[in-house]
């Protein structure tokens, strides 16, 4: 049962039992406060939404080192990879914050100061989306509510557009080509799939 409780001149303490029937409190300033509290915790009980506030403490540290030991499922290669965006990119940012203190604003401060240290984009997407996994794996878990890396707009990676040589080019090519010539016209028929005749 829910209750709220007088502890001293404006505290009052939220008391309430989770789903594991641990008790756990906390300590408002104002009577409504804790009352609102006691609803939102009701509510969210009501709907199996709710969180135990202790395992959002575990620092983001912590966390990683058990997300790289569930994730068996790595090629050496991929591992590899993630322990290095960790050790060079997100553990220097939220190492020591706890997992419920990385919020939304804070994934979008980082994003941006990554872009601002001139981090390719793609390098910066393959951290963000490492994050994102992590912080999703947390939410699955009960040690997150929401993923905060949802909604972040990531910077676009360049495509190359490619270039094809025209007839006239293709011919002075094939020309200057010798005795390759004929190769010049039909490699590129072959990986078209065509059967074209040379110009």
């Amino acid at each position: 049962m829910a209750f709220v409780e007088k502890r001293g001149k404006d505290r009052w303490r939220a008391r309430y039992r989770g789903p594991d029937s641990r008790e756990r409190s906390r300590t408002f300033r104002r009577k409504i406060d804790a009352e609102r509290f006691l609803a939102t915790i009701e509510a969210d009980k009501a709907r199996g939404s709710w969180i135990d506030p202790a395992l959002g403490r575990v620092s983001f540290s912590d966390w990683s080192d058990r997300y790289l030991q569930m994730v068996v499922h790595l090629k050496p290669k991929t591992r590899a990879g993630y322990e290095s965006l960790l050790r060079t990119h997100i553990t220097p940012a939220f190492g020591r914050v706890s997992l419920n203190r990385v919020g939304p604003v804070e994934v979008r401060e980082w994003v941006a100061s990554l872009i601002a240290r001139n981090l390719s984009a793609s390098r910066v997407r393959q951290a963000y989306f490492l994050l994102s996994a992590m912080m999703q794996a947390a939410v699955e878990s009960g040690y997150l509510g929401r993923n905060p890396c949802s909604g972040v707009r990531l910077p676009r990676v360049a495509t190359r557009e490619m270039q094809f040589l025209s007839a006239d080019e293709v011919k002075k090519l094939a020309e200057a080509a010798d005795r390759y010539e004929a190769l010049i016209y039909v490699l590129p028929m072959a990986a078209c799939g065509g059967a074209r005749r040379p110009p």
